[in-house]
């Protein structure tokens, strides 16, 4: 199969694209070393984002708050 039908049919069957899953295991693993005390910046690189700002959006967009706003929660 093509990979455009790979992604249709992971988008059928679990309701998110791979890429989106990718997203989100990243950021479920980010709020946990958060909640170990590790920085937003150590955070970030240690879960494979770009740079902060991505991290940042990916993270809000999840879960709806900033992981500076995290942190001190």
């Amino acid at each position: 199969c093509s990979k455009f039908q790979l992604i249709r049919s992971f988008k059928t069957i679990f309701g998110i694209t791979p890429h989106q899953y990718l997203l989100l295991i990243k950021v479920q693993k980010a709020k946990k070393l958060l909640s170990t005390g590790l920085s937003c910046v150590d955070t970030s690189l240690a879960c494979g984002f770009y740079d902060q700002s991505h991290f940042t959006r990916n993270f809000k967009k999840a879960f709806g708050i900033s992981p500076s706003n995290y942190l001190i929660g």
